[in-house]
C-alpha cells in the first residue's frame, strides 16, 4: 500500500497445523523510522502456548554505506558494536569508531537504535548467534552488548493466546543523529 509519500508492506502467513496466523505490516514513518507491526492470532477454539521468536538481521550502524559493506564486509564488522539499553527494549547500533584510511581516531557518534512495545518483558537478542538455539527448542540468553558481529533486533517472548485471540507487537528502526533526537526517542 502507498499512503501519501508512506509506504507499507503487508503479509499474512498461516500455518495450519498449527492453526495459527501470523501478520505483519511495515510502514515508514518520519518519527519513528520504518515500524514492524506484528500479530499472531490463535485460530482455534482453545488456549495455546506460543514461544515466538521475531525480529530483523543485518541491521547496519549509521555510517555504513552500501559500497563499503559489499566490498569489506568483515573489516565493517570488526568496527560494529551493539548495545541495549539496561531496563528498556532500546538498542543502539553504532560504530566503535569511524571507518578511515588515516592513522587518526575519528570518534563515531551517531547511530542506527531499535526498540520495542507490545510483547511483556521480551529476551532481546543483538545478533543472529542464538538463533539456532531457539530452534533446537532451548532457551536463549538476553544479549547486552555485542562486538564485531552483523546486528540484529529479535525479541523473544512466551504467549499464552486464548481461543480465537491475537497478540500484537511494533518493532520500529531509526536512525539517530542529533543527541536532542536521541532524547526524544528515549
Amino acid at each position: 500500500c502507498l499512503v501519501g509519500s508512506e509506504m507499507c508492506i503487508r503479509d499474512r502467513e498461516i500455518n495450519h497445523d498449527l492453526n495459527l496466523s501470523f501478520t505483519y505490516q511495515w510502514n515508514s514513518s518520519d518519527t519513528y523510522g520504518f515500524v514492524k507491526h506484528s500479530a499472531l492470532n490463535n485460530l482455534t477454539n482453545e488456549a495455546v502456548d506460543v514461544r515466538l521468536l521475531d525480529g530483523i538481521q543485518n541491521i547496519l550502524p549509521y555510517g555504513v554505506e552500501v559500497g563499503l559493506q559489499n566490498s569489506t564486509s568483515n573489516l565493517v564488522d570488526a568496527y560494529k558494536r551493539t548495545e541495549l539499553v539496561a531496563g528498556s527494549s532500546l538498542a543502539v547500533f553504532a560504530l566503535s569508531a569511524i571507518i578511515v584510511d588515516k592513522a587518526e581516531p575519528s570518534e563515531a557518534l551517531k547511530s542506527n537504535v531499535a526498540w520495542s512495545l507490545g510483547l511483556d518483558n521480551p529476551t532481546i537478542l543483538l545478533s543472529s548467534l542464538q538463533l539456532d538455539t531457539f530452534r533446537r527448542g532451548q532457551q536463549v540468553l538476553q544479549e547486552t552488548d555485542v562486538k564485531a558481529e552483523k546486528g540484529a533486533y529479535f525479541l523473544n517472548s512466551e504467549v499464552t493466546l486464548a481461543p480465537q485471540q491475537s497478540k500484537e507487537w511494533l518493532l520500529s528502526l531509526i536512525h539517530i543523529s542529533e543527541p536532542t533526537r536521541q532524547a526524544e526517542i528515549s
